[in-house]
């Protein structure tokens, strides 16, 4: 009896809830109602005194977007220092810099940045505009029309931390999807733990030789030229032009991928056949190994010993290398960070350099994140490399010649050391600027601290 009536309460319970609930709909819906009604009353009162709401509505947008625009034009974090301006070039495509109100855009937004920064502004039609900002230099050259031909941007981290890195520069280009397309070219270095650092970006019709010469122009103009640099790249003639014009003194290396596409290319009858040799060549420390690979590729093909020949040597051998590009056979680091753009290269002209500062932004917190919380004074790379390099120094026996000079035993062969110069027989020691197995074995007999032999531009410090 107590069951059953325990079961009517609790289905009573239930009917009540969901009455509860359905009223609770109801009201709500009423509620949304009376509002909607409200606003439409009040619509149609605003309508009725001939205030025309969808003009307004879009002459918001449009503010609201030249807003957005003149903000990211005239960042102020650090402040703008100076206007600089040089006589243009005229000719090629002009891209606009926002898709939209573009063209009363671009003069009012940079007329405006001027005057903010109460600087001279002396700018017209065909000048190029350089502002230098507190935290980088940006670059834009505008032709006719007050539309732009070329940007540059170098954030002020990479202009310093630039003097830090080896000075090899590797510089890439890649196209752009958005609806003015045009070419995104990067200048990239890699810092003390082995981590990509790129120092400079650009914005250009195309690859060609005047977009590259006003690229390595404004490089030059942020970075300077250091002792024992070099750039490499791909084979693009502008490149190799420019940088034999602008920087007669700095070697222009080939990235030994782009040049095996090539030969892969030309040659594709060998290609299977040559591919293990070619690596081996390029990557040769010695005259004499490189010389035993160019005769088996001659042996093979000797129209690809005849086409290597034809590019130099200097520019793709390790072992005839006029400077010492160390560890950098590739393009890659550069080639890495169109990878890391692939979707932001649908963006128009702004949003993307954008995109791009705040990624190099993130990449250096936690770049220097990690070098501040690691407790090895070598970056993680090379920190690697010296620990291999120790392990097969086990496998070797020295015998000191001179208080510098120490033979090492390697596998039945003799390996000569200067400790001093920091050579070696094999050329491992110097090209790689850190200790190979021959010196580790050295270090150790002699009980010396294996720093002092590593490069400066490997460590963290």
């Amino acid at each position: 009896m107590a069951s059953n009536e325990a079961s009517e309460c609790q289905d009573m319970l239930a009917q009540y809830k969901n009455d509860v609930e359905v009223a609770k709909a109801r009201i709500i819906t009423k509620a949304e109602y009376v509002k909607w009604l409200s606003q439409k009353e009040t619509l149609e009162e605003i309508q009725a005194l001939g205030v025309d709401l969808a003009a307004n509505i879009e002459e918001a947008k449009r503010l609201e977007g030249e807003a957005r625009a003149r903000y990211m034009l005239c960042r102020r974090e650090e402040g703008i220092k100076e206007l600089h301006q040089q006589p243009a070039n005229n000719g090629g495509r002009s891209m606009p810099l926002w898709s939209g109100h573009v063209k009363e855009l671009s003069s009012a937004a940079l007329t405006e940045c001027a005057q903010s920064s109460a600087i001279q502004e002396r700018y017209n039609s065909d000048t190029i505009n350089m502002i230098e900002f507190g935290d980088g230099e940006d670059c834009l050259e505008k032709i006719e029309e007050d539309m732009f031909m070329y940007a540059f941007v170098a954030l002020y981290p990479s202009i310093k931390g630039w003097q830090y890195c080896k000075p090899v520069v590797a510089v890439d280009g890649t196209f752009l999807k958005s609806t003015y397309r045009g070419t995104l070219l990067i200048a990239s270095a890699q810092d003390p733990t082995g981590s990509i650092l790129p120092l400079a970006y650009a914005i250009v019709d195309s690859e060609n030789n005047a977009s590259w010469e006003w690229f390595f122009v404004r490089f030059k103009d942020a970075f300077g030229e250091r002792k024992r640099m070099c750039i490499v790249s791909d084979m693009h003639e502008g490149i190799k032009n420019t940088a034999a014009t602008l920087y007669p003194q700095v070697p222009h290396c080939v990235c030994i991928w782009h040049l095996w596409n090539n030969i892969n290319t030309n040659y594709k009858k060998n290609h299977l056949q040559l591919k293990d040799i070619f690596f081996a060549m390029t990557k040769a420390y010695t005259i004499e190994k490189f010389d035993y690979h160019m005769a088996e590729v001659d042996r093979i093909d000797k129209r690809v010993k005849d086409s290597l020949i034809n590019v130099g040597y200097e520019r793709w051998s390790r072992a005839h290398f006029t400077v010492n590009r160390t560890l950098t056979m590739t393009s890659n680091i550069a080639e890495s960070i169109n990878a890391m753009l692939k979707t932001a290269r649908e963006l128009p002209v702004l949003p993307l350099l954008e995109y791009i500062r705040q990624l190099i932004g993130r990449w250096n917190v936690t770049n220097q994140k990690n070098a501040i919380e690691s407790f090895i004074d070598l970056g993680k790379k090379y920190d690697t490399m010296l620990m291999d390099n120790l392990e097969l120094s086990h496998r070797m026996k020295v015998t000191p010649s001179t208080r510098y000079l120490y033979s090492v035993l390697d596998k039945g062969k003799q390996r000569m050391v200067f400790l001093k110069d920091r050579t070696c027989s094999c050329r491992r020691f110097q090209l790689d600027e850190l200790p190979y197995a021959h010196a580790w074995t050295i270090l150790k007999y002699k009980y010396v601290d294996h720093m002092k032999y590593c490069s400066v531009y490997y460590t963290r410090k």
